[in-house]
């Protein structure tokens, strides 16, 4: 056996466990990275409701005027509601003619995400409970994410998309920046236009903070 013969016996099998520990490297460089990646929650853009109705739980009481009925709902959601708005009133056994207007909106004191809406109650006697709706039909628009998927930073409102890249090792994903604006939202709910279409997925959640082209894994289940 020649010399150029002896060198080919050899060369293939290092090449072989060459190649070999470079994929166990690789497999277990990523697998380290894998583990220390934020975990992240997603759902898909798509068509869906904003609510403009708020109902709330009263009994109704004489604040020294008239009768009134009071309950908190969230400040975003008030905003929607007009003073000297009419709203319905329903409950057990009450009288034709129940009716409710919204009279107020106040700060609720211990947290300013809560405000205090007060309807002057018609027809109805102090100290019956009943149930009050106030505001418009919900709307449908066609993008809509949770209000948790909507970010804030010094170049206005976004959200984080989900970038998907196939790799040998598996998939491998990447979080980036879609700037949008809040058309509508409800207390669950933001309908949002921008850099955004229905079918993108988006996170709504992660187990660490994430930057815009931070690498991510998605949550189990």
């Amino acid at each position: 056996m020649n010399s150029a013969e002896k060198r080919r016996k050899w060369i293939k099998p290092a090449a072989i466990v060459f190649f070999a520990v470079m994929l166990l490297l690789t497999f277990f460089s990523n697998t380290i990275l894998n583990w220390s990646l934020p975990e992240v929650s997603t759902c898909t853009v798509g068509e869906g409701f904003i609510s403009a109705r708020s109902m709330g739980r009263a009994v109704v009481e004489d604040d020294g005027t008239q009768p009134v009925g009071r309950f908190l709902v969230s400040t975003q959601m008030a905003e929607k509601l007009r003073l000297n708005e009419k709203a319905s009133v329903s409950g057990v056994r009450l009288p034709r003619g129940a009716s409710a207007t919204l009279i107020a909106k106040i700060p609720y004191e211990e947290d300013a995400d809560w405000t205090i809406l007060v309807f002057s109650i018609e027809n109805v006697d102090v100290g019956t409970r009943i149930y009050i709706t106030a505001g418009a039909p919900a709307a449908s628009y066609q993008t809509v994410v949770p209000n948790s998927a909507v970010r804030e930073d010094g170049s206005g409102l976004f959200v984080l998309t989900l970038r998907e890249k196939r790799t040998p090792l598996g998939n491998r994903y990447t979080a980036e920046r879609a700037a949008v604006s809040v058309f509508d939202r409800d207390d669950t709910n933001s309908a949002v236009v921008g850099s955004i279409s229905a079918g993108d997925t988006v996170i709504i959640e992660s187990s660490k903070p994430i930057e815009p082209g931070r690498e991510v894994k998605l949550a189990a289940g």
